[in-house]
């Protein structure tokens, strides 16, 4: 197992998580831990990484479920520190939820995924699971063009426990 980043403190639900099927689920056993910012943060690194393609868009698949609801936890979701994803944003309480990100491609090949605490937050920003997509565009389309959607390949899947 490697080990977490020292700006993390793990966290783990005391009941079990209620799973939104309208999003797709992570397992239920991953949703019941997560990663915060630790101390003082108000900023958690998700993760980085480098593409050597340099040629290929990421599409992010956040996980959430907060495991308290008496202090306010909003954050913003930044690729590279560019927002993406929805501003504001304050997990559910003990009910999963995925937040989807734009298609992002970095000229340069360097990607960072981070949560930055809003002013008005009391709580670190926190994540459960974490989930990228290589975007691969139809090069020869046999449909309509309204037709032609992004496929992916297979994730590269990145949980916290």
């Amino acid at each position: 197992m490697e080990t977490a980043s020292p700006g993390w403190a793990n966290e783990t639900a005391q009941g079990p998580i209620t799973v939104d099927t309208t999003s797709p689920p992570a397992p239920s056993a991953v949703l019941e831990t997560a990663v915060a910012a630790a101390g003082n943060d108000t900023a958690l690194t998700a993760i980085t990484w480098q593409d050597v393609s340099k040629s290929d868009s990421y599409v992010a698949l956040l996980h959430f479920a907060d495991f308290q609801n008496t202090q306010l936890r909003q954050f913003n979701i930044y690729i590279n520190e560019n927002e993406n994803g929805p501003s504001l944003y304050s997990p559910p309480y003990m009910t999963s939820h995925t937040v989807y990100t734009q298609p992002y491609r970095a000229t340069d090949g360097k990607y960072n995924i981070t949560l930055a605490a809003t002013n008005t937050s009391v709580l670190p920003p926190m994540i459960n699971a974490l989930e990228i997509y290589v975007v691969v565009p139809y090069t020869s389309v046999t449909t309509f063009p309204s037709d032609c959607k992004l496929s992916t390949r297979p994730p590269r899947i990145y949980l916290f426990i």
